[in-house]
């Protein structure tokens, strides 16, 4: 994979365990081995591309509030996207009581997320709202 093709809106796929809410980066990649996985269509937000010591850090505690996870506008980064302008002013209540609206989600839906890359590897992370790395995936594709 060619992590210079990761930019802000840059679309990718992600893998991400199917238990989530890991502390560490090596518990994350032990729960996709142990629990199995679920591949995320993505929409990049935000890059951050980390020297190793950063790499270490940021990978060490996931479960902690940090600014690394919000936009310019101090808004958590995460949560279901799409750009169809049939949902335009739509609720998440509205799409998801009216079965036509959920399957353009389904269908053209992707993930917000932050990724992060150092040396050969690259993480998305999608907060869902959240101040902390909640949903933690490894970017496979750039598309």
């Amino acid at each position: 994979m060619e992590l210079d093709k990761i930019v802000v809106g840059a679309n990718i796929c992600a893998c991400f365990p199917r238990i989530n809410k890991n502390g560490t980066l090596r518990e994350n990649d032990l729960s996709i081995c142990e629990y199995g996985y679920h591949l995320n269509n993505c929409r990049v937000m935000k890059v951050i591309r980390a020297d190793p010591k950063e790499w270490f850090k940021i990978t060490q505690n996931f479960l902690i509030d940090s600014d690394l996870w919000k936009n310019d506008a101090g808004e958590a980064i995460g949560g279901i996207g799409c750009d169809n302008p049939i949902l335009a002013g739509k609720s998440a209540a509205e799409v998801f009581r009216d079965p036509d609206l959920l399957q353009i989600v389904r269908e053209e839906g992707y993930t917000q997320v932050t990724v992060v890359i150092s040396g050969k590897r690259a993480i998305a992370v999608n907060t869902e709202g959240h101040s902390y790395a909640r949903y933690v995936g490894d970017v496979i594709t750039v598309y």
